[in-house]
């Protein structure tokens, strides 16, 4: 920003302020720093937890293709991915099966959101689509 117009800044917007010393700015800059980190660390773990979200959610789709049990994922997922994460990844995998939900209520629920979706989704190109006839040549319906 033009110092000009930073110190117009200053006068309109924050007058209380205008005759501190560079001090107090840069001791707002580092607090505002400090908590960004703090910040970032919410991000990560919000990032974590959204992996788990999409992970559970392919898992369903995968169930619901197959057709097999909602209780498939707690029997035989969850252990297999367990197992994968402890051999190959060498982790303990508690904190990350802990972010994927894999619940019979849950995976019945998501494939049922999932099917809404879907169903919504063709109602709407239904509806926007012209039919043509081609005997006639017109549109239908």
């Amino acid at each position: 920003m033009k110092p000009s117009r930073l110190s117009d800044h200053m006068r309109r917007k924050h007058p209380d302020k205008v005759s501190k010393p560079i001090e107090y700015f840069q001791e707002l800059k580092s607090a505002l720093e400090s908590r960004s980190t703090l910040i970032s660390l919410f991000k990560k773990q919000t990032k974590i937890n959204d992996g788990g979200l999409i992970a559970s959610y392919k898992i369903d789709e995968i169930i619901a293709k197959t057709g097999s049990s909602h209780t498939t994922a707690e029997k035989i997922i969850k252990p297999a991915v367990e197992a994968v994460i402890t051999e190959i990844m060498n982790q303990d995998p508690s904190s990350l099966i802990k972010a994927i939900p894999l619940s019979n209520d849950s995976i019945s629920r998501r494939i049922d959101e999932m099917s809404e979706y879907i169903e919504n989704l063709l109602i709407q190109r239904l509806k926007t689509t012209n039919f043509f006839h081609s005997n006639r040549r017109k549109y239908c319906c």
